[in-house]
C-alpha cells in the first residue's frame, strides 16, 4: 500500500472518529450544559474509549472548538455551492436555518448563562467568516469607509442578537422571513428611529 493511500485512509478514520465524538457531544448538549458533561459521557455516547478521545483532543473544550469549526466548514462548503447575487441574505438564512435545526445547541450557546465564553467563540467565528467575505468583495473593487474587522464584528454581533431574540421566542417567524428582515436592516432599508449623533 502506498504512503498516500495509507494517509488517506488514516485521515478518513481520524475524521470519522472526530465526527463521532462531536455528534456525541451535540447529543449530550441537548440534555445538559457542557460543564456537566464529562469525557467519559462523550465516549460512552460515541461508543469509543477514553484513550481514543485523548488521541484526538486534550479535553471537551477542544472537542467543542473543533466541532464549531467543523460545522463552520460544512456551512462554508454549502454556501459556496449556493452562492448567488443575493449572497448576504442567503448567508444569513443558512445561518438561521442551521440554528433552527440545532435549536437546543444554539440556545445553549446564545442564551445559557454558563456558556458565555462559547457564545463569544461563536461570534468570533461568524465575524471571521464575514470578514473573509468582505475581503473578497474588497478585492473585487468594493471600497469600505470603515475597517473590515469593525464591519464584521458589528454585523456578527447584530446577527447573533437577532438570532438570540428569535430562539428565545421559539422562532416566531420562519428563518427565511427573518433572513429577509436581516437583509433589509443590513442594507439600511429601515431608518433609525433616533439620532445616533
Amino acid at each position: 500500500m502506498s504512503k498516500n493511500v495509507a494517509n488517506s485512509s488514516e485521515d478518513r478514520r481520524v475524521r470519522r472518529t472526530r465526527k463521532l465524538l462531536w455528534e456525541a457531544l451535540l447529543k449530550l448538549l441537548q440534555e445538559r450544559s457542557l460543564e456537566n458533561i464529562s469525557v467519559t459521557d462523550i465516549c460512552e455516547e460515541a461508543l469509543l474509549n477514553r484513550t481514543t478521545f485523548y488521541k484526538h483532543f486534550e479535553n471537551k473544550y477542544e472537542l467543542f472548538t473543533y466541532g464549531m469549526k467543523y460545522d463552520q466548514e460544512l456551512f462554508e462548503k454549502k454556501l459556496l455551492r449556493a452562492a448567488t447575487s443575493e449572497e448576504g441574505e442567503q448567508l444569513s438564512r443558512q445561518i438561521l436555518e442551521t440554528m433552527a435545526e440545532h435549536r437546543h445547541y444554539y440556545k445553549l450557546l446564545l442564551i445559557g448563562k454558563e456558556e458565555k465564553q462559547l457564545s463569544t467563540l461563536l461570534r468570533r467565528q461568524i465575524a471571521e467568516q464575514m470578514e473573509l467575505k468582505l475581503e473578497q468583495t474588497q478585492r473585487e473593487g468594493r471600497r469600505f469607509n470603515n475597517p473590515l474587522p469593525v464591519i464584521a464584528q458589528f454585523y456578527a454581533g447584530a446577527l447573533l442578537a437577532l438570532a438570540t431574540w428569535w430562539l428565545e421566542n421559539e422562532t416566531p417567524i420562519s428563518a427565511e422571513e427573518l433572513a429577509h428582515h436581516w437583509s433589509q436592516l443590513s442594507r439600511g432599508k429601515e431608518p433609525f428611529a433616533f439620532d445616533m449623533d
